[in-house]
This record gives structure tokens, C-alpha cells and sequence, in this order.
């Protein structure tokens, strides 16, 4: 089963403070730049089209949202 992204709470890791000495920090760096690879692996669009039911699901959380925020009669979106 593919990864379901953004589905509730995730915690995000900053990228880490440097501490002043080069081999921690480039290593630290690189520990980092390997957690956003793993991370945007997960988040890529044939992820998102590989669920169709999961996709429908944001598609209206999105919409009513929007309708939510600016009012049903803001735009002339097809209705779901």
C-alpha cells in the first residue's frame, strides 16, 4: 500500500543548528539532506495518484476548505 501523505500530525525535523565545528556540522548536513530525500520520496505525485479513493478524499477536504474560507459562491467550481 502506498504512503499516505500529509494525514494528520507529522512531525517535521529542521534542518539542524550549526555548532561552529565543520566535520559534526557537514556531517549533521548530510544526516539531514538524507532525512529530505526519504521525506520527498514519500510526497511525489505518482504516490498521490496511485490511491484514487485517498486522492477524492483531498480533493474535497481542499474544496471545502476553500468554501469554507471564501463562500460556495466565489468561484464557478464543480460541485463533488
Amino acid at each position: 500500500m502506498p504512503a499516505i501523505t500529509h494525514q494528520g500530525f507529522q512531525i517535521w525535523h529542521g534542518p539542524p543548528t550549526p555548532t561552529g565545528i565543520t566535520a559534526i556540522d557537514v556531517y549533521r548536513a548530510a544526516k539531514y539532506a538524507q532525512y529530505v530525500r526519504q521525506h520527498a520520496a514519500q510526497e511525489t505525485l505518482q504516490v498521490l495518484l496511485s490511491d484514487q479513493g485517498r486522492l477524492d478524499q483531498i480533493i474535497k477536504a481542499v474544496r471545502d476548505a476553500f468554501f469554507d474560507t471564501f463562500g460556495k459562491n466565489a468561484c464557478d467550481c464543480p460541485e463533488y
